[in-house]
């Protein structure tokens, strides 16, 4: 089902990145691996998507960034959505949610590691089509929002 949803970025915050370049070795190769998770407030009508991007050389972690992208989506999407005081929102647009995420990050990463062997390396591009997403049930609202 194709469904326009009205929102905005509302929210962009990162823990303090783990950065340890000291320990870079450039015989190894370097590996990259990424999670994503959702939350959401439906009251406040907020999506957050919880993203963390490592680099890592086998065993040696090198770098570690967990980025926090939070969402508002307009009161007619919820009210539209509202059944039994629950809201299910569609994994594919979660997916999209994480693409944004994963732009954000590349940008946070490149200013946090400025200076040091770890800006040569860029959050590469992340096929988000590989990884499982769930539908996202935020509860909590009987009524409709404003």
């Amino acid at each position: 089902m194709s469904q326009v949803i009205p929102f905005r970025i509302f929210k962009i915050t990162n823990d303090p990145i783990e950065l340890h370049a000291d320990l870079y070795d450039e015989q190894s190769p370097m590996e990259f691996g990424t999670e994503f998770s959702f939350n959401g407030d439906l009251k406040q009508r907020i999506i957050g998507c919880r993203s963390v991007y490592m680099f890592r050389q086998g065993a040696t972690m090198l770098s570690s960034l967990t980025v926090y992208c939070y969402f508002e989506v307009a009161p007619e999407y919820v009210n539209n959505n509202l059944m039994d005081g629950k809201v299910v929102v569609d994994k594919e647009f979660l997916r999209y949610l994480a693409t944004l995420s994963v732009g954000t990050a590349r940008g946070i990463q490149h200013a946090k590691t400025q200076g040091t062997v770890m800006n040569d390396y860029v959050i590469p591009p992340v096929n988000l089509m590989e990884i499982e997403f769930r539908d996202l049930e935020l509860k909590g609202k009987e009524n409709g929002v404003e």
